[in-house]
């Protein structure tokens, strides 16, 4: 009996101590986003940017928690990631900020609902939206959306659209800031609402160097975060020991500042 129950405790050891690892499939934005998140190089299936440096760190701390988690990466237009949580196709989105419409079918942290000034404590990041313009149009933004020049333009899917139709502005949507930009370039009028390390990014980085103003006033600040829909399959135990751990690095300046480091 003693040697039976030995054989049985090995067991359910070997069992707890080789458990196969999590795998959560995330979806993200195919529009460029860099530093955020963005293939290595064209059709590389390899993932890199700030945001997979931070969900890296995060899944090297849960793993010596004994908490294994592989992550799977899939770039596609915003809407069908979207559309790919609500029914379960994809596991969880980089990265969205809280929108009550969006809460109907996503999990969100517990204080994404209350969040003000990025105070989460499980945020991936902190971001603004800002207002974007030809140097000629000399317009500088004073917290009133209602003098924002048309067109205004903005990436499709993005919350900041629907901020700015509840208050009854007209928005042009196109597929990421980069081509909200270009568009910009082109018509030589109106204006751009995007997120600002993208916008500074691509400002610094392509032919459209030191064409536009990016006001100094933020449109609005916000956190965004990791969210999981609601159809995962994965526990809710594990969602919320990454979203901590998440959480944690994110408020490591010392490690975000290296990370963006990387790709200046």
């Amino acid at each position: 009996m003693r040697i039976l129950l030995l054989i049985l405790f090995s067991c359910l050891f070997s069992c707890f101590c080789f458990a196969a690892p999590t795998e959560i499939q995330f979806c993200t934005d195919d529009s460029n986003q860099f530093p955020l998140i963005m293939p290595e190089h064209e059709n590389s299936k390899t993932v890199t940017g700030v945001q997979i440096d931070t969900i890296n760190e995060a899944l090297k701390e849960l793993k010596k928690q004994k908490l294994e988690i592989v992550a799977q990466y899939h770039f596609v237009p915003w809407t069908r990631c979207l559309e790919g949580i609500k029914n379960g196709t994809f596991d969880a989105v980089i990265s969205a900020s809280f929108q009550q419409s969006r809460a109907a079918f996503m999990k969100y942290p517990n204080d994404a609902i209350s969040d003000k000034n990025c105070s989460s404590q499980f945020k991936l990041m902190c971001s603004s939206y800002v207002i974007v313009t030809n140097k000629e149009t000399r317009y500088i933004y004073k917290s009133n959306p209602k003098t924002i020049p048309q067109p205004l333009r903005a990436p499709r899917g993005y919350s900041v659209v629907k901020d700015l139709q509840d208050k009854k502005i007209d928005v042009e949507e196109f597929k990421g800031e980069e081509q909200c930009l270009g568009r910009l370039f082109k018509d030589k009028n109106g204006s751009v609402v995007g997120t600002h390390i993208i916008i500074d990014t691509i400002n610094n980085n392509t032919q459209y160097k030191n064409a536009f103003v990016i006001d100094k006033t933020p449109y609005i600040k916000k956190s965004y975060f990791i969210p999981f829909s609601k159809k995962t399959k994965i526990p809710s135990k594990i969602i919320q020991s990454f979203w901590s751990e998440i959480g944690k690095v994110s408020d490591h300046s010392s490690k975000i500042n290296f990370y963006y480091s990387k790709y200046k």
